[in-house]
Parts: C-alpha cells; structure tokens; sequence
C-alpha cells in the first residue's frame, strides 16, 4: 500500500487567492518512508503577510517556478497512492482547486 502525506504552506494563509508556496510531501509503504520532499514555488500572487512565518525566504520563493511546473508530478502522487492523508486536508484541496483554476490547468483527482 502507498501512502501519501501531504501538507500545503502559502504566502497569505488564504486558500482562494493563489498564494500557496509550498506543497510539502512524503510517500510510505508498509516498509516506511521511500520519498520526503518540499516543492516550493512562486505563488501566483505578489503578497507576502507578515504574520506568516514560512520556512524559506521570500526571495527564494520569488525566484521559484510557478505551480504548472510542479503539476505532472502533485497529479502523479495522487494518482498513484492507495491512501491520502494529511493536516486540514478539506483546506489543502483547496488550495489545489484555486492555484489549476487560476493557471487553467485541470483539477487534480
């Protein structure tokens, strides 16, 4: 069984204005852990709120790829897991749904 946990992070803490920033991830299966790791990208919007502490620097969010360039691989972990789980999930799908609706790319199923 594949297991995956996600968690997303965003510039303004609002799920509806294009300001994810990261969409960190780790795959399991029964043995453990085979695949940890943060995709960080410029969010679509320019706004940064001070009272959200994020784990990089501004300007290296900044200097990051948009979210299309992460979507093949976000859509091949979904696909590809038996179970999904995470932290305020229900939130995190929407911030999902708002950054495709924004670059016009397909939901993620």
């Amino acid at each position: 069984m594949k297991i995956l946990s996600f968690d997303i992070e965003s510039t303004t803490g609002n799920h509806n204005d294009g300001s994810m920033c990261t969409f960190g991830y780790c795959v399991a299966d029964e043995t453990g852990i085979l695949v940890q790791k943060d995709l960080v990208m410029r969010p679509y919007t320019n706004r940064f709120e001070t009272k959200i502490k994020l784990h990089y620097d501004k300007e290296f969010i900044r200097s990051r790829p948009t979210f299309p360039a992460f979507y093949n691989e976000i859509c091949s972990l979904f696909s590809s897991s038996d179970l999904i789980i995470g932290f305020s999930v229900m939130n995190d799908v929407e911030f999902l749904n708002n950054v495709c609706e924004l670059y016009n790319l397909p939901k993620i199923e």
